[in-house]
């Protein structure tokens, strides 16, 4: 600060100067201690500036020494180009692969260096993301990676076709094979357009991955094992078992479960799966499915889970059981202290239906607004 206060004010006096060319070339005489100094005012105003420029550089660079030879380093600033053009370099390709701290650490050791290298960035900077141009042989990893990055931003989705999308992902991760952004959006592609095989092989690979949480690296994985399953009937049994190993109890695939139970015509065993994963899960999805199954024994199915302790969803299950095998009075009282324990849209469209169906509507009406109201409270 007190160097740029001081280049402002050599400046102002030189402009001064310059204007009044008399002044500068005044003589002035300085007497003290016995001593006469004499000279233009001028060349006398420069001398001054010059010792105070000295002065205040050496102060610096006696701190610097005080401080260390890290800070004399970075007070001279005379060497280390390469280091620092190698350290903006890794800032970059941290930041196209949201790598680390996206690079913030290294572009401050690299300040504002931009080196040669760093000219093909700024020509695709000035291109438009939907208008980037597939990588080349020639082009350099970075760039590649950059463009890359530019080109299948979802913001540009829509202007972007698939495959050119593809390409420029299947580069990036070319020259960056472990780019975490490049994969995750890799694996949306495939996700959207419902490439199951790559996109199952792309997550199998992916030993973690920072932009996403192990929960939903899991979900997609039996997600997508449960779409090869119903793709490739001849190999369900087989990614089912891929899936049961990642996460063995997602409703989904515990449904998918009990179904392929029933299409063998086992219908106990599918039973057994989904009351089993109630005991343990409140999972009404699984619940409902159940339901759907059993209703048509309603009463028989009553007696065999009515004792059954569980989750709510096995609460649930029992009472909609009892209120399709006509025990009316038990399942009223079975919703009743589910309601009383816990809100939910499921229990309370339950409600609705049952005041609705004995012709209390406006009970049922008040039932069926606090349903929706509980649905715009999760969502």
């Amino acid at each position: 600060m007190k160097l740029k206060l001081l280049l402002l004010l050599t400046l102002l006096l030189t402009i001064t100067l310059a204007l009044f060319p008399d002044v500068a070339e005044e003589s002035m005489r300085i007497e003290a201690l016995g001593w006469q100094f004499e000279s233009k005012q001028g060349a006398f105003v420069i001398l001054v500036l010059v010792l105070l420029f000295v002065v205040m550089l050496v102060q610096r660079l006696v701190l610097a020494l005080m401080a260390g030879p890290g800070q004399l380093w970075q007070t001279l600033r005379s060497g280390g180009v390469r280091r620092r053009e190698q350290s903006l370099q890794e800032a970059l390709a941290q930041y196209v692969d949201m790598r680390s701290d996206a690079g913030q650490k290294k572009f401050k050791k690299a300040r504002a260096l931009l080196p040669e290298w760093g000219k093909s960035l700024l020509d695709v900077l000035s291109v438009a993301p939907h208008a980037q141009a597939l990588p080349h042989a020639q082009q350099d990893a970075l760039t590649t990676a950059f463009s890359a990055r530019l080109a299948t931003d979802p913001e540009w989705s829509a202007l972007v076709d698939d495959a050119t999308r593809k390409a420029h992902l299947d580069a990036w991760l070319h020259v960056h094979p472990d780019a975490p952004l490049a994969q995750v959006r890799l694996l949306d592609l495939y996700l959207e357009g419902k490439h199951w095989k790559p996109a199952l092989e792309l997550l199998s690979g992916m030993a973690k991955q920072p932009l996403r949480s192990d929960a939903w690296l899991q979900a997609q994985k039996v997600r997508t094992c449960l779409a090869l399953a119903q793709a490739e009937p001849e190999n369900s049994p087989s990614y089912l078992r891929q899936a049961e190993r990642i996460a063995p109890n997602y409703p989904d695939l515990v449904i998918a479960l009990g179904e392929q139970r029933l299409q063998a015509g086992d219908v106990k065993e599918a039973e057994k799966i989904w009351l089993n994963h109630l005991k343990k899960h409140d999972d009404l999805k699984v619940a409902e499915v159940a339901f759907k199954m059993l209703q048509s024994d309603a009463m028989a199915a009553f007696r065999r889970i009515e004792k059954v302790k569980g989750s709510d969803a096995l609460q649930w299950l029992s009472a909609v059981l009892a209120h399709a095998a006509k025990l009316d009075g038990l399942a009223q009282e079975s919703l009743s202290e589910l309601l009383e324990r816990r809100s939910d849209t499921l229990f309370w469209q339950t409600q609705a239906q049952w005041y609705a169906q004995k012709g209390e509507y406006p009970k049922s009406m008040e039932a069926y607004e606090r349903a929706i109201e509980q649905a715009r409270e999760i969502g």
